[in-house]
């Protein structure tokens, strides 16, 4: 390692992060002859129940990387349709979709895939180090120092102190990234930016002999939404909403059990066998959130993926949004020279509209699908009759899947939230 005092760098960039985010920018900035090094926290890749549902946009970011082995690497399964129960409508009436219909309004995929979250970590970092990026792993207390010509890097690892000086710092580290405070990045987040905010909790589990491998589910009963996302071969992540008053309802001895009773369900078809499944993992609940900055950059440092703000993860972009963060990074850094916070200006304003845009729509189907009072009933059953009548009300739903350029310009979003979601 070279010192700090002196003026060269270690590397040409240091992403602080070697998740989906940095892991994946990694890959594509060394295989473009750049020095890459990466810093991540976790000895090797876990389940800690991060998101496993990447939409159509996000399959075709991944090919503009070059990285669509990767995701084949960490159990890429394609979905094809999609099921939405409910409890106000018979199970044989609940709509259906094609998934692979969204693929007409995204080039370069067929279809959203189901995939293992440290499975594709692992294959973005396999990837990362066959073309030369440097990875540390087991990497704690690092510490950012912005007061000399580059940027320099401190931190910890297997005892001992080591000291990285770089031309760019990227701060990759998701909702619990190290850079953004040390930067003086603001962020704001909010856990109550919807009208009724809410919690949720992830499992993976197997053994589901009957669940139809191709079919993503969402519905709402009682006081859950769920959302079935399977994986092949009987496997199958398995989501909760619900109300922020019952937050600590799955914890405690029991929290697994009583997470997968959840969904013993009468609108759900299956329900009884997703109940008796095998737990694959480890079970996690979280309070719904939104954090923003409205500049994610600093005098050598720019943050990507949920660093860099975040959305509810009810509408399930997250995995989408790390994707295009590092492909639009590294299409300025391969392209120029001038790596100053002004070269990252467009990507800041776009990601800000992006990121306004999913929220909006992460709004509207958090009213519609975890609001579980009466009130909230005859609001689904309003909203599931203008969809029926019309699809272009259903293009909320459409963000997951092909992203936020797939709304029209102008006010469309408040004009689907007030049609929607009217008393």
């Amino acid at each position: 390692m070279r010192s700090a005092n002196r003026p060269d760098c270690d590397s040409d960039v240091v992403i602080v992060g070697g998740g989906f985010a940095g892991g994946s920018l990694a890959a594509l900035l060394a295989g473009n002859g750049l020095t890459v090094t990466v810093l991540e926290r976790q000895e090797q890749y876990r389940d800690t129940v991060r998101g496993e549902f990447l939409g159509t946009w996000g399959v075709a970011e991944a090919a503009r990387m070059g990285l669509s082995d990767c995701l084949l690497e960490g159990g890429a399964w394609a979905l094809r349709w999609w099921r939405q129960w409910d409890e106000t409508i018979h199970p044989d009436e609940a709509p259906s979709a094609s998934l692979t219909e969204t693929a007409h309004r995204v080039r370069g995929a067929e279809g959203p895939v189901a995939l293992s979250h440290p499975a594709t970590c692992g294959a973005f970092a396999r990837a990362a180090g066959a073309a030369g990026a440097r990875l540390e792993f087991g990497v704690e207390q690092v510490r950012l120092n912005l007061d000399g010509r580059f940027p320099v890097l401190r931190y910890r690892q297997g005892g001992a102190e080591h000291v990285l000086g770089c031309r760019l710092a990227i701060g990759a580290g998701g909702r619990y990234g190290q850079l953004v405070k040390q930067a003086g990045i603001t962020m704001h987040t909010d856990f109550h930016h919807a009208a009724a905010p809410h919690w949720g909790g992830g499992l993976a589990v197997e053994g589901l002999r009957d669940w139809p491998d191709d079919t993503q589910a969402l519905g709402t009963e009682g006081e859950v939404m769920f959302i079935v996302i399977p994986q092949g071969g009987g496997r199958a992540r398995l989501y909760l909403n619900y109300s922020a008053q019952t937050a600590r309802r799955f914890s405690g001895p029991g929290k697994v059990t009583a997470f997968l009773r959840a969904f013993d369900l009468k609108c759900l078809p299956g329900g009884a066998e997703i109940a008796a499944a095998r737990p694959a993992g480890r079970l996690a609940s979280f309070p719904a959130t939104y954090s923003w900055t409205d500049y994610p950059l600093a005098d050598g440092v720019v943050l990507i993926g949920d660093e860099a703000g975040m959305n509810d993860t009810i509408l399930g972009t997250g995995l989408a949004c790390s994707l295009r963060d590092g492909r639009q990074i590294a299409d300025i850094l391969l392209s120029q020279r001038d790596w100053s916070p002004a070269a990252f200006a467009g990507y800041a304003t776009d990601r800000a509209r992006r990121m306004r845009h999913l929220t909006r729509a992460a709004h509207i189907m958090t009213r519609l699908y975890a609001e579980f009072d009466d009130t909230a009933r005859t609001r689904r059953q309003r909203a599931a009759e203008l969809m029926r009548r019309n699809p272009a009300h259903a293009l909320f739903l459409v963000a997951a899947l092909a992203g936020p350029d797939a709304f029209p310009p102008g006010p469309f979003l408040d004009y689907l939230a007030e049609r929607l979601l009217a008393a």
